[in-house]
């Protein structure tokens, strides 16, 4: 994520946050998805994230995938008091594992484990140590770090008034630049370095040029040159990612959750670093202790009733499905059109601007990462990231690229976005959408083979010209990664062992299967593509809202006689016969003898209208007028009353707080709804319409937005296989601390206080049959160093 992505996509959400309203299944699903995430692991649910999101229709998936990766990428960002290391390095490896059968083999929670790895020696004690708190960056302490980055470069504050954001919202970051070096500062733990901003603009997540060669060699001179000399291994996370992971004053690595680590994150294009990512904890030893043996750790990770105590991440590849193919992380290909230097040019792009430098020099100007020179001085302080039309030229004085400014205006016309396919016509090179429409291509790069289909582009149209930023073989990026767990117990470091309660396991009682007749619901479906190119479906069944109430449980899942011929009825209501028994992936399970489809014909529409809320007996709701005058209450697929996110009708924020009438501007508060009428339907003395998306129907800038109806459509999850089988390959004792990037909580909920421990734990990793990573965390402390967990609510 570079800082003009950064801008692109902060000119999405204040765009279309308020504007576009996600699936408004998708927050109470969300919520579910995220508790079952960190729960104990039964059986580990994909990608719990991806599939809240694949509720979304592509336009609004497409702000909310950014606004997540804004937020992840952002609070990625550190600070100075880097320690450095003398890296002896290692390699995660990357190929995929063999399992055999002459290897121990262990349940855990459905998941068949390999034992690949020898259990190593216990040390006789441990150190614990605490994190010291986070000290928020200064102009001095960013002035000392861009100095450790031999950086000589303006300094500029950012905070939620600044044209570039700060990375995490609010919190005051400091902005050093040098050239096209940039250096962003949040605090003695964050920071962010990219050594060319322009290249960074360009950089998506994977390379044309090819995966790293030589990253270790290219990694351990970069932490010499910028000091950073001592204390870190090296380990490689993905294809063109790396670590350096920060290791204890005993030696250890230190880690996060969720695949984090306490280093230095390096993303790498061949053998070139794009950015590093920096997360450094400084702490204090606060005791020793003794631990227990990795063969007991493993033991009490297996144990079923063990709900406290170890945890588990698992990661995914980045796959995505282009049409009905697979395309592999490898395979994804992106080309960013070189640009005439020294030449007058008409272009098109994102421009923002700081406010002025922290020693009174002029704002920092950014044009896609290119800082701007020339006639800047009617650019305003804190411009917030838009898209503009410039007039100028692109200059490389000795490897420093910047845009001379000649003349500006915010663009008629919003960037577009095309999907379609290039090829030869005559000597010349067409672009040719999927409305059959012909645009001329320029500047065409020489590696991309003709015809190309599909091929996406980004950039604007000029006459019978596509004037392009960008050309994929992709539309967008792929997303993976997940985690889940349970809890830690709580350190005792009072000198007093507390006693651990002991536990009777109760004599089970049989559950017979639990018969239903015509039980009514939503059916979802998901189909997971593997590399091979097979593919299994999942079906899910929302049970209808019962007299306004939300069914319980929430979902079931669909065994028995169900097959494709349900395929087309995708978010539509389903009646099945059969029984409900035992469970899988957190999810009940329902045995299908039959079932019946009780409205063939029903689709799934598009609405245009406006919107109210409005309190009925007690529940809160969203009542939705259409064009056609006929009003309806807004309803969760399930039937459940909501309420949707957005304007109420006739009225619209003026910048002082007050409100304008409807009638002053004829766009603000009429939406666009895809939603699904069940016939006879009645809900608080209103007609329902389940409500799937939602948006404006136009941006802040005037320009339209159109979603499309997608919700008809099963979910799609490419790459993804049953992670059902793994190897543990490496088992090893580190250091493990919450991420503190992210607001901690208890089991109950609360706020986090008092001291944040970094603890020993034993590391089991490895790497399921699909390549995919995973790594459990046991508890490493003898039990008298641990506090027993809070009694269960009744």
């Amino acid at each position: 994520m570079n800082e003009n992505q950064n801008n692109d996509i902060e000119k999405l959400l204040q765009d279309a946050a308020e504007k576009i309203n996600p699936n408004v299944m998708f927050a109470s699903r969300l919520e579910n998805e995220l508790k079952q995430a960190h729960k104990p692991r039964r059986s580990f649910r994909i990608s719990s994230l991806k599939q809240a999101l694949s509720f979304l229709a592509p336009a609004v998936a497409l702000v909310a995938f950014a606004f997540l990766v804004v937020i992840v990428i952002q609070k990625m960002q550190p600070s100075p008091k880097v320690a450095a290391p003398n890296v002896p390095t290692q390699t995660i490896a990357t190929s995929q594992p063999k399992p055999t059968p002459n290897l121990p083999k262990y349940d855990y929670y459905g998941t068949t484990f390999y034992l690949g790895a020898k259990f190593p020696p216990v040390p006789e004690s441990i150190n614990i140590y605490a994190v010291q708190a986070e000290q928020p960056a200064t102009v001095e302490s960013a002035r000392a770090l861009a100095q450790q980055f031999k950086m000589n470069g303006a300094i500029y504050q950012l905070d939620s008034q600044s044209g570039i954001p700060a990375l995490l919202g609010g919190e005051t970051e400091y902005l050093v630049v040098d050239g096209n070096r940039q250096l962003r500062v949040r605090s003695d733990r964050y920071f962010q370095y990219i050594p060319d901003s322009v290249a960074w603009a360009s950089y998506i997540y994977t390379a044309n040029s090819g995966k790293p060669t030589n990253a270790e060699a290219v990694i351990a001179d970069f932490m010499q040159s910028y000091g950073f000399t001592s204390g870190y291994e090296i380990q490689q996370q993905d294809d063109y990612t790396y670590v350096a992971i920060a290791t204890s004053p005993d030696g250890l690595l230190v880690l996060n959750d969720n695949f984090g680590v306490n280093g230095l994150k390096f993303s790498m294009d061949q053998n070139v670093i794009t950015q590093v990512v920096a997360t450094i904890l400084s702490y204090d030893k606060v005791a020793s202790a003794g631990v227990i043996s990795p063969e007991d750790a493993f033991q009490s990770v297996l144990d079923p009733g063990n709900l406290y105590g170890h945890t588990m991440d698992a990661q995914q590849k980045n796959y995505m499905m282009v049409g009905d193919t697979l395309i592999k992380p490898e395979d994804i290909k992106q080309w960013t059109h070189a640009r005439p230097l020294d030449q007058p040019i008409t272009y098109n792009g994102w421009m923002s601007a700081t406010s002025t430098a922290v020693d009174g020099g002029a704002s920092l100007v950014l044009l896609d990462g290119y800082p701007v020179i020339g006639n800047v001085s009617d650019i305003p302080e804190n411009m917030s990231s838009m898209y503009v039309e410039v007039q100028g030229q692109f200059h490389d004085n000795n490897g420093v690229k910047t845009f001379e400014l000649t003349s500006w205006k915010i663009s008629d016309i919003y960037e577009e976005h095309l999907s379609g396919k290039l090829q030869r016509a005559g000597d010349q090179v067409e672009f040719v959408d999927t409305d059959e429409k012909k645009y001329l291509i320029e500047d065409l790069p020489a590696e991309i083979s003709l015809p190309m289909d599909p091929a996406f582009v980004v950039g604007m149209t000029r006459g019978d010209t596509f004037d392009w930023n960008t050309i994929s073989n992709t539309g967008g990026g792929g997303g993976g990664g997940g985690g889940g767990g349970d809890w830690f117990f709580a350190l005792n470091l009072s000198g007093t062992p507390v006693p651990f309660p002991v536990l009777t396991e109760p004599t089970p009682t049989p559950i017979s299967p639990q018969a239903v007749n015509g039980l009514r619901g939503t059916l979802q479906i998901n189909i997971f593509q593997r590399e091979d190119g097979t593919k299994f479906s999942q079906y899910l069944l929302t049970p209808y809202a019962d007299n306004g109430a939300e069914a319980f449980p929430s979902t079931y899942l669909l065994k028995g006689n169900v097959d494709g011929a349900l395929d087309s009825y995708n978010n539509r209501p389903i009646d099945v016969w059969g029984a409900v028994g035992g469970s899988e992936n957190g999810d009940a399970v329902l045995t299908v003898d039959r079932y019946e489809i009780p409205y063939p014909d029903i689709t799934i529409q598009m609405f245009y209208g406006t919107q109210q809320k409005k309190n009925i007996d007690g529940t809160d709701v969203t009542l939705i007028t259409t064009d056609e005058g006929a009003t309806y209450i807004a309803l969760l697929p399930s039937g459940y009353p909501t309420v949707v996110p957005g304007e109420d009708v006739g009225k619209a924020p003026n910048p002082d707080g007050s409100a304008t009438p409807v009638q002053d501007d004829p766009y603000v508060g009429r939406h666009q709804y895809e939603v699904l009428i069940v016939p006879d339907e009645t809900v608080l003395g209103y007609p329902g319409m389940r409500v799937f998306n939602s948006a404006a129907e136009v941006r802040g800038d005037g320009t339209s937005i159109s979603i499309p109806i997608t919700s008809d459509q099963p979910n799609i999850f490419p790459g993804v296989a049953p992670q059902d089988v793994g190897t543990i390959e490496k088992i090893e004792l580190v250091y493990y601390v919450i991420d503190q990037r992210y607001p901690q909580y208890t089991v109950e909920g609360e706020p986090q206080t008092g001291p944040v421990y970094i603890q020993p734990v034993w590391r089991f990793s490895g790497r399921y049959e699909n390549g995919s990573a995973f790594e459990i965390f046991a508890q490493a402390l003898k039990r008298q160093f641990l506090l027993p967990p809070p009694p269960t609510p009744n």
